[in-house]
């Protein structure tokens, strides 16, 4: 049976949607979005602060009339974005902010970069999530696209488990009903 790692499944969805760009600042949480984004073609525009890769998302989003997707990692990383979704959330700009998060086993373990990262987001946010299984990716994928294209514009929140975007799952278990 054929399998498909985390990061190629957040992926595949972006291509679905039609993106073809990510404002990002690395960070080793997010790097199985990056190794699939290289094999995907989608170009991966660097920037040099979280929140100015948010801030980049929103302005393409307003300027496309399109979803504009921004990825951060874990920890700092994130906080650092929260001004970005803040604006977005303000301006009713339509962007999809994920992030990176500490791998599940450690979970209440005092990880690495461990913060509620939901919890942040939920005032600024039309929806958040935090994914920790990889056989749910695609439809929390499809569900975030949805949502920030449906009613009021607004940004949508995703935090990916490290785990669950290295993680590799047969495809015939993907889930794909709405959450």
């Amino acid at each position: 049976m054929e399998k498909i790692d985390g990061g190629k499944l957040v992926v595949e969805a972006l291509k679905r949607e039609g993106i073809k760009y990510l404002f990002s600042l690395c960070g080793s949480s997010i790097n199985p979005i990056y190794d699939a984004c290289l094999d995907a073609g989608i170009r991966i525009i660097d920037t040099r602060h979280e929140s100015a890769a948010v801030h980049m998302a929103d302005v393409w989003s307003r300027i496309k009339g399109k979803p504009g997707v921004s990825a951060v990692t874990s920890g700092p990383g994130f906080t650092n974005s929260l001004t970005g979704i803040a604006t977005a959330w303000k301006a009713h700009s339509r962007i999809i902010a994920m992030s990176g998060n500490y791998e599940t086993v450690h979970d209440e373990m005092g990880a690495m970069h461990e913060m509620d990262q939901i919890a942040l987001t939920k005032q600024i946010t039309k929806w958040s999530k935090l994914i920790t299984d990889t056989a749910t990716i695609p439809k929390y994928m499809a569900f975030a696209f949805r949502q920030v294209m449906s009613g009021i514009p607004g940004p949508v929140s995703l935090s990916f488990a490290q785990d669950a975007l290295l993680k590799k799952v047969e495809i015939s278990t993907l889930k794909e009903l709405d959450p």
